[in-house]
């Protein structure tokens, strides 16, 4: 960082040797200003806020001493080295007591005392604005943990930090990783480096560590014309912010910003609304940006639904029904995406977790937790609502399949497919030559197979699967007889009748006026 450097001497010969006696941009200076009169330095010296400035101590109109004291008044840091001679020598040692940071004798000043005194300036710089910074990082950090409130007395490093600008949006930079599952599951962001964006309508005052693994960001607001010019400001700095921080760490963030702010203090209340947000990019996607607003909790009936459903959901797992068993986990997803909750969404994860790891250890297969940390499953699908949904659905299909084949006998490669393509697609139109074309086998061949091993004819056993799946479908009691012919595979609810009373002995309607029993048996 260039540190800037205001010359001030009534001779301009004068001025125009100090200037040349160095080359000021090799060693990180740079000549911004300079002036022959005193009252006119202070013009400018308002404009240009120099670090560091030069000053002959004997001038016309006002004096080197009485120009410092009219700067350092103002309360910038500035750096004021006076130029004398040996008679002004006292007058030297006053600057000194005022603030003036160093003096140079004008007939000793060349190249190398001129650098000695500028480095020792650079170095005070540096360990000022170190201290500085730590500093208002801290007092930031306090007001943002609710450490620090307007009724306490403040530092003055909050001064400075007003002074940044009249108004401040606070972001809120989350690194994009998988929605928490199962808790043994804590992907770690790692270090968050980034700097300030290009962008130069927003001026960074401080970057802070903020909830977990994310990043907040306040930063000063340009003043604009209309509301649709600081939404454009907002976006392109968002977008700014998540191209530097996939840049610098080869992942996405997601962002959330607050509305303009005058007040510091309001920071708290905002970072703690923002906390409560946080959680909830899950609904919203990955590399999104969106403006901080509030969210209501769903209420104590939305958790008593989910848990009717989720006792649903394990009987349908019980009675192997993968079709209705799909169709109320899609819906009960759907349920938690209207309320927007994510610890909605946490419950939700983790009952059906619970449910799928009972259903394993029954069947004898590995817990999912496990499998989680062996790294044997993918993750990738964590990072939203319905990402996660699919990823339940898929687990739900390949425990069911997986349980399936365990229970099925030791028959022949061929048989062992016609049973498992019969048990998953039942609803369809199955014949016994539509079977044995899905497998490159003859008809004839397949008849004879089946029923030398199963004991059974392809045709009754595509009946009793049907019946027992229909069976299981009346006891839910949500669906209609013509229904639930349709979706075991009968286009004819009075032809399902009749099959239905030859296997069963009974009528659909007969067996809907006992399922409470049917139920019972089944649960024990």
């Amino acid at each position: 960082m260039t540190t800037k450097v205001m010359i001030v001497d009534d001779e301009i010969l004068a001025i125009n040797h100090i200037k040349k006696m160095i080359d000021w941009q090799q060693y990180g200076f740079a000549v911004v200003s300079e002036a022959t009169n005193p009252r006119i330095a202070l013009a400018y010296f308002e404009q240009m806020q120099p670090d560091v400035i030069l000053v002959d101590i004997r001038m016309p109109v006002m004096n080197g001493l009485e120009f410092s004291k009219k700067v350092l008044s103002s309360g910038y840091p500035v750096k004021i080295v006076l130029l004398t001679s040996y008679k002004e020598f006292e007058y030297a040692k006053e600057a000194i007591n005022i603030g003036v940071f160093d003096y140079l004798l004008k007939h000793e000043v060349h190249a190398d005392t001129l650098l000695a005194v500028l480095s020792k300036i650079k170095l005070e710089l540096e360990r000022e604005k170190i201290r500085e910074s730590m500093i208002r990082r801290q007092l930031l950090t306090d007001i943002l943990s609710g450490r620090l409130t307007a009724g306490q007395q403040s530092a003055p490093a909050l001064e400075s930090v007003r002074s940044a600008g009249e108004q401040f949006v606070f972001f809120l930079l989350k690194p994009d990783t998988p929605f928490p599952i199962m808790s043994p599951h804590e992907k770690q962001a790692g270090q968050i480096q980034i700097e300030s964006p290009s962008s130069t309508e927003f001026a960074i005052v401080e970057i802070l560590p903020f909830v977990g693994e994310c990043l907040g960001i306040l930063v000063a607001c340009p003043k604009v014309h209309s509301q649709k010019q600081l939404n454009d400001l907002l976006f392109a700095f968002c977008r700014d912010l998540q191209k530097k921080y996939s840049f610098e760490n080869g992942d996405t963030a997601s962002i959330i910003f607050s509305f303009p702010f005058s007040d510091l203090f309001e920071l708290f209340a905002i970072a703690k609304q923002a906390e409560r947000f946080v959680h909830k990019t899950v609904f919203f996607g990955r590399n999104q940006f969106m403006q901080l607003h509030n969210f209501t909790m769903a209420p104590d009936s939305a958790y008593a639904s989910l848990k009717d459903q989720i006792s649903s959901i394990g009987k349908q797992l019980d009675s192997d029904d993968t079709s209705l068993l799909v169709h109320n986990v899609e819906e009960v997803f759907q349920m938690v995406s209207k309320y927007v909750d994510a610890d909605l969404l946490h419950t939700l994860c983790r009952k059906l977790i619970e449910i799928l790891n009972q259903f394993r250890a029954m069947h004898h297969m590995t817990d999912l937790e496990e499998q989680l940390n062996h790294g044997l499953i993918d993750c990738s699908q964590w990072f939203t609502v319905n990402g996660i949904r699919d990823w339940f659905v898929g687990i739900f299909k390949d425990s069911l399949h997986e349980a399936r084949c365990r229970k099925i006998p030791e028959y022949s490669r061929k048989v062992r497919q016609t049973v498992e393509y019969i048990q998953n697609n039942y609803a369809e139109d199955l014949t016994a030559e539509g079977l044995a074309e899905q497998l490159a086998i003859r008809g004839d061949r397949l008849r004879h197979l089946f029923k030398e091993e199963t004991g059974q004819t392809i045709l009754e056993y595509i009946t009793k699967v049907r019946m027992e799946q229909s069976k299981k479908l009346l006891a839910d009691g949500r669906y209609k007889i013509y229904e639930v012919a349709d979706m075991v595979g009968y286009s004819s609810s009075q032809y399902f009748s009749q099959v239905f009373r030859k296997m069963s002995g009974m009528t659909p309607l007969e067996f809907l006026e006992g399922k409470v029993n049917y139920t019972h048996e089944n649960e024990n």
